[in-house]
C-alpha cells in the first residue's frame, strides 16, 4: 500500500490523486504518536492499482501536464525575484538633515500625533530614527510598493 507521501515521491499531485484514484482503499491510524489522537487516519492506496493507473497513456499525459505547469510556476516565480532584485538594486531613500535640536522637535511633533497609548515611553534617538524613516524618507512608499510581492520578505530587510 502507498501512503500519500509515497505517491508524492512517485510524481502524483493531489490532483493527480484525486483524478485517478478517486479514492482511497484502506485507512490506517497515523503511527506517528505526535499525530496518532489528532489527525485523520492516513489514506492508503493500493500498489497493483496505483502501477496499473502509472502506466496507462492518460495518467502518463496528466503528469507531463502537471510536471510542464511545475516548471512554469518554478520560471514565473523567477522571473518575479528577478524583478524584485532589479527594484531593489535601483532603489535610494534619502533622508533630510536636520540641526539635532530641531530634529527632535519635529520627531516629538510627530510622536504626539500618533495615536498610542498613554505609558509609551521613547527615547530622542529612537523617536528621531523612527521619525526620519517614516516621514522623511521614501521607506513607507516602497514598502507598500513590494508588498505581497514575491521576495518581499527578505527585500524588507
Amino acid at each position: 500500500m502507498y501512503t500519500v507521501p509515497q505517491l508524492t515521491d512517485r510524481g502524483w499531485t493531489k490532483g493527480l490523486i484525486k483524478k485517478f484514484l478517486l479514492t482511497h482503499d484502506e485507512t490506517k491510524p497515523n503511527p506517528n504518536p505526535k499525530y496518532s489522537n489528532a489527525a485523520a487516519p492516513m489514506k492508503l492506496y493500493s500498489e497493483d492499482r496505483v502501477t496499473e493507473i502509472e502506466s496507462s497513456g492518460d495518467f502518463l499525459a496528466a503528469k507531463e501536464k502537471s510536471v510542464q505547469r511545475k516548471q512554469s510556476a518554478m520560471k514565473g516565480v523567477q522571473t518575479k525575484q528577478n524583478r524584485m532584485d532589479a527594484f531593489l538594486k535601483e532603489l535610494e531613500i534619502s533622508i533630510s538633515v536636520y540641526e539635532r535640536k530641531k530634529l527632535i522637535e519635529l520627531a516629538t511633533t510627530n510622536f504626539r500625533g500618533l495615536d498610542l497609548p498613554e505609558r509609551v515611553e521613547i527615547f530622542d534617538e529612537r523617536m528621531c530614527v523612527n521619525y526620519l524613516r517614516h516621514c522623511e524618507s521614501e521607506y513607507e512608499e516602497k514598502l507598500i510598493e513590494i508588498a505581497g510581492k514575491t521576495g518581499c520578505r527578505d527585500a524588507y530587510y
